[in-house]
């Protein structure tokens, strides 16, 4: 291997031997490579880089003359030209030919970083109101009133599911919610504990009961909130769970011992119906 160095046009260019191979090293290859990573970065494609950086280090320029500085296409620059144009990166100036010119970097780059930014918080944002994430909150409340309240405004906003576990008043109680959310399309299954349900189930219900009263009561309403509530003679304290994995498991106990209790076949309409729902993943 051997190695020289030669100077010309205030650029110092290696040849590099090894074997019968000759590389090529110019120091603006090395020197190119990070200004051009770090446009990548703020959003910017190879091209629209490539036609900055040069526009920055020459000065202005026509296309053609940019694209053989850039070694790529004049078509691929003209793109690039029109997307840093519209971005506020370049300006055209009046007259024949086109000549373009880079925005100084410290005007632009600082506003196109705070311009992503921006549109990532409000990605960020609207993600999070899509898909909110798991909260392990879980509020103690000891109120009748505030718990059937509750209760009654998560009926209203559901609009996948609702699962319940609770005794035959409680649900004669809530029938008209539960009623209203079936006819919006919500999938109603309700466990009866305590006896058989004191009301005639639409089509499409999943109903089944059990002869063991129980003052306890669960409401799972679309796989992120539920409601625990023991209600004793006049009183009533609950759970409430803003956690949607928590929720969902609480949905899928209750799915399978209803299942147990009722003794669902696994192949019959309702065993198949059962564990659609605990494989459900909404």
């Amino acid at each position: 291997m051997f190695k020289t160095t030669r100077r010309g046009r205030g650029k110092n260019i290696t040849f590099q031997r090894f074997g019968s191979l000759f590389i090529v090293f110019s120091y603006t290859s090395f020197y190119l490579i990070e200004p051009l990573q770090v446009l990548k970065t703020l959003g910017l494609t190879l091209a629209e880089a490539k036609a900055y950086y040069f526009l920055v280090i020459h000065g202005p320029q026509r296309v053609y003359a940019l694209a053989r500085r850039a070694r790529t296409a004049p078509a691929n620059v003209y793109q690039a030209l029109d997307s840093l144009l519209e971005s506020g990166g370049v300006v055209l100036h009046p007259g024949r030919p086109k000549v373009f010119r880079a925005v100084p970097p410290g005007d632009w780059l600082p506003l196109l970083a705070s311009e992503i930014t921006s549109t990532a918080l409000a990605v960020a944002k609207t993600l999070e109101n899509k898909h909110p994430p798991a909260r392990e909150a879980v509020n103690e409340i000891r109120s009748k009133a505030k718990l059937f309240r509750m209760l009654g405004k998560a009926l209203g906003d559901a609009d996948r599911k609702v699962l319940v576990s609770a005794s035959p008043p409680a649900l004669e109680h809530f029938h008209p919610l539960l009623d209203a959310a079936g006819r919006r399309g919500v999938e109603i299954v309700l466990f009866s504990e305590g006896g058989p349900l004191g009301l005639s189930a639409p089509p499409g219900w999943l109903v089944a009961s059990s002869t063991q009263p129980s003052p306890d009561q669960l409401w799972v309403v679309d796989d992120r909130w539920a409601l625990r509530m023991h209600v004793d003679g006049r009183g009533a304290r609950g759970r409430q769970i803003l956690d949607p994995v928590f929720a969902r498991a609480l949905g899928q106990g209750l799915l399978s011992r209803m299942a147990w209790t009722a003794q669902f076949a696994p192949d019959s309409p309702q065993g198949r119906r059962v564990q659609r729902l605990i494989d459900s993943d909404e």
